[in-house]
């Protein structure tokens, strides 16, 4: 007689039940009591076990997926274990099937492997032990296989993304490009207002598609910093030149510490400016529901020869539960309006630079402070 289980896919998971679900298919009630106390006894987890007799109440259970796990009988009554087996595998279900044998058929446990069993094992040899681990091994195996084929999934859409960024990227280029040459036509020309406000829309979209393709290039991989001496002072003073033009809020004020006595520091400066404008614009953007919104840049060296940026400002802060979060690749906090590659971006920029970056917040107050060694080595 089967248990019914429910239907809350979350058993689908052994890491989120306390028991690990396993189907036995067994035409014979005492070899399923005899693997159930087995089952009961093995101290590796706790097994919850269920029992179906023929085959095509197991047919029915495995298109359910209620179980991690399946014990099957090589003979099923006119039916075999084998095709149990096949009929899974061709619905696509992955899941651990395990092939149970009245004997120790070396030949008929190869078979059952290259025909998509996860194990085998003969009835002679059933021990609590035995079962546990298998059933437990066979788990951790389907896991890894599908993390295996998760990364190459991934791997897949990472060339694909930096070719198509590539692509996005020189297009814009062309646009940007062109784009400059009418501005320069209209400031010869009387335009209305809607086209003023059309044009502005237009060049920020053209800006924001631009950044979004170098954005996703430095995520996938496909760029490399260019290392040489360059001014700590000239790096900041452009990026203050650049973000004060993007505060909205006249109660905001951005305040760049000074710079001196610092050594060069051996870098790529295009790449350290972008992470700093990352980090600013994100700062600027949290102040802007403020009356008096603060964002700061500070630089420092510390005794360690670490060039330290510290960027803050005083806006609500970042939950503690989501501080290692917001470095996770599309993770955003402001709905359409943010791409979530940001922080990625920055964080990608900080590894290539043998750096490290760190993330202090409460309401009110929040720093990120990128330490970067004054000869950088990716």
């Amino acid at each position: 007689m089967v248990k019914f289980l429910d239907d809350n896919p979350s058993h689908l998971d052994p890491e989120a039940t306390a028991l690990t679900r396993v189907l036995v298919v067994e035409d014979d009630e005492r070899d399923f009591v005899l693997i159930e106390s087995h089952l009961i006894g093995a101290n590796i987890t706790k097994f919850e076990v269920d029992w179906v007799s023929s085959y095509d109440r197991a047919e029915k259970e495995i298109k359910l997926q209620r179980h991690h796990a399946y014990l099957i009988d090589h003979r099923l009554g006119a039916r075999d274990g084998l095709e149990l087996i096949d009929f899974a595998h061709r619905r696509g279900y992955e899941c651990p099937l395990i092939l149970m044998t009245g004997q120790d058929d070396v030949e008929l446990g190869l078979e059952a492997i290259q025909r998509g069993a996860s194990d085998y094992l003969s009835k002679s040899e059933l021990s609590s032990f035995s079962l546990g681990r298998i059933i437990h091994y066979s788990i951790e195996r389907m896991k890894l296989a599908e993390r295996i084929r998760r990364n190459e999934r991934l791997a897949v859409v990472g060339e694909a993304t930096a070719s198509i960024s590539h692509y996005i990227k020189n297009i814009s280029q062309h646009i940007i490009s062109s784009f400059k040459v009418i501005e320069d036509h209209f400031r010869t020309v009387e335009t209305t207002g809607d086209v003023d406000k059309a044009w502005g829309i237009f060049s920020r979209a053209v800006d924001d598609i631009y950044k979004l393709s170098k954005d996703l290039l430095a995520v996938s991989g496909e760029s490399s910093p260019t290392l040489l001496p360059h001014s700590i002072r000239e790096i900041v003073e452009d990026v203050h030149g650049l973000c004060e033009m993007r505060i909205k809020s006249p109660g905001t004020r951005f305040e760049v510490e000074p710079v001196t006595d610092l050594p060069y520091l051996t870098c790529d400066a295009p790449a350290i400016k972008d992470m700093l404008l990352n980090l600013v614009t994100n700062a600027i953007d949290a102040v802007q529901e403020t009356d008096s919104g603060r964002v700061g840049i500070g630089v420092t060296q510390d005794s360690d020869r670490n060039i330290a940026f510290k960027i803050s400002d005083n806006g609500p802060g970042i939950p503690t539960e989501i501080q290692e979060t917001v470095f996770n690749p599309f993770f955003t906090t402001k709905g359409y309006s943010g791409s979530g590659l940001g922080l990625t971006v920055v964080r990608k920029i900080v590894s290539d630079h043998g750096g490290r970056i760190l993330v202090s917040s409460m309401p009110g107050r929040t720093i990120f402070t990128v330490l970067i060694p004054v000869s950088a080595r990716p």
